[in-house]
Formats: structure tokens, C-alpha cells, sequence
């Protein structure tokens, strides 16, 4: 889904910010001491940092910002410890940046987001401030905020059923089988050529109620190499209604030359 600058939000959406962004939340300064939290600190840390200060966002951003932190808190995607000492601590740089190169955008879903990216990197490099790069993450603290941020809206504007969507999370698909405890809610099939698509979506939708997230993952992989595979040989293809057993031939032929020595790393695939 793209939004462009200055684009009229879904008033429902807009509208289920503001129910969740009141009382205490209201206030452009949390306090990860205040009773208002009780119920989402795990653990103790030291008394610095403790504080999130919002006030430096832009109006219009201000709420979007909220709302992702205390979603994500309460749905435990996001410790309380880690929105503290990870997000709120690039806050300030992050709303110099977007005052200075976004100061229009209504929402963060209206980011071309590798272009903004890229400025940021560049904008906080020309500042001599330490992009430093944390673990596996090839994003820094600034960078990764600003990329959940866009992803977060990007999706929560989208009012498409979620079967209509190339990333299906299955949070919001009723009867799909995932575990509490795994931070993995998430079906991509952006890999699979456009024209194959929406039959592999149909194919998922019927398992998914069925079969494990992880199966169904891995579903999605096995479907993007065969599709790939009749893309590649038949572009002009649409759909597969002119399969013959010599396509099916030579998909095996390619599948056993390309993995017969990697067996044990099909789901890899």
C-alpha cells in the first residue's frame, strides 16, 4: 500500500489511535516507572533511562509513534526495557530528521522507506554521529525504529482483507495455527512471481487453518521455486493451464540436478 504525501488516512484507523493513545498515555512523557506500566515490566534496570519523551515528534506523527510503542508493549511483541533503552534514546534525532527532510508526511506509512533510509544514514553520518551496527541487525537503533515504524503503518493502514495481501500475518487470519510463544507471525509471497500469486495464495488459504505456520512457510518457499521455475521457462504464463507432464519432468529434472546433494536443507529452500 502506498500513501502519498498528504493522503486522507482510513478514519477508522485514525480513529482506533485515539481510543488507545488516552489517559495516562495522553501525556508526551512516560515514565516506565508509572503504574500505568505495571503490567508490562518484566524486569528491573538501573534508574537511568527510564523515560520515553515524545514531545520532540511532529504533531502529526506524534500519536503514530505512541501507539506503535504501546501496541507493541501490550501485545508483547516489544519488552518495555527494549522501547526504553532502543527506541526512545533515537527519538530526538529521528524527529530532526523527519522535520528536516518529511516535514509534510501525515503518516510514516507515506515514507518511500529505502530512499529515507538511505538519507538517514547519510544525515546522521554528516552529523559524526556513530551509526553503530547491533548483533545480526544490518540496521543502527535510528534506522531500525524508523523501518518498524513504516512497516507497522504500512500494514495497519492497509484495510485490504488479509488474504488479498502479499504478507499475510496470521495474527489476523481466524483458525490459523501459530505458536504464542514465537515472535514469527508473518506469510510472505513476495517472492513468487506476480502471475502465480493469487493461486498460491488460494492454495495457503485453504491450509493455513489446517497446518502450522512453520508448514505453511514452508509451503510458500517450496511454491516459489516451482513458479519461479515455469516463470522462468514460460513467461507469457498467467496461470497453469497449460501444464504438461513435460513441465513436471523438467522441474524434477532441475529440482534433483540443483539439490540432490543438499537433502537435508530442503526447507532452506
Amino acid at each position: 500500500m502506498n500513501l502519498s504525501v498528504g493522503h486522507l488516512l482510513p478514519e477508522g484507523k485514525v480513529s482506533e489511535i485515539t481510543q488507545k493513545v488516552t489517559s495516562y498515555f495522553e501525556n508526551d512523557i512516560w515514565d516506565a516507572d508509572d503504574a500505568a506500566f505495571n503490567d508490562f515490566r518484566k524486569s528491573e534496570w538501573g534508574k537511568t533511562h527510564r523515560k520515553m519523551n515524545f514531545s520532540v515528534f511532529p504533531t502529526k506523527l506524534k500519536n503514530e509513534v505512541k501507539f506503535f510503542i504501546l501496541t507493541r508493549i501490550q501485545k508483547d511483541d516489544l519488552q518495555l526495557y527494549s522501547a526504553v533503552h532502543n527506541y526512545a534514546r533515537s527519538f530526538k534525532q529521528l524527529s530532526k530528521f523527519l522535520k528536516k527532510f518529511y516535514p509534510n508526511i501525515n503518516s510514516f506509512a507515506d515514507l518511500d522507506i529505502n530512499k529515507a533510509l538511505m538519507q538517514l544514514r547519510s544525515h546522521l553520518s554528516e552529523l559524526g554521529l556513530s551509526i553503530r551496527i547491533y548483533g545480526r541487525r544490518k540496521l543502527s537503533n535510528y534506522e531500525n525504529l524508523l523501518n518498524r515504524l513504516f512497516l507497522f503503518y504500512k500494514d495497519f493502514y492497509d484495510t485490504r482483507d488479509e488474504f488479498e495481501k502479499d504478507i499475510w500475518d496470521v495474527r489476523n487470519i481466524p483458525g490459523a495455527r501459530f505458536p504464542d510463544h514465537e515472535s514469527r507471525h508473518i506469510v510472505n509471497f513476495k517472492d513468487i512471481p506476480i502471475p502465480f500469486r493469487p493461486l498460491a495464495k488460494r492454495y495457503l488459504k485453504f491450509r493455513i487453518s489446517h497446518l502450522s505456520l512453520g508448514q505453511c512457510t514452508l509451503d510458500v518457499r517450496i511454491l516459489k521455486l516451482f513458479f519461479t521455475f515455469i516463470h522462468d521457462k514460460n513467461p507469457s504464463w498467467k496461470d497453469l493451464n497449460a501444464l504438461t507432464r513435460k513441465d513436471i519432468e523438467d522441474y524434477l529434472i532441475f529440482h534433483n540436478k540443483t539439490f540432490h546433494d543438499k537433502i537435508q536443507s530442503k526447507r532452506s529452500l
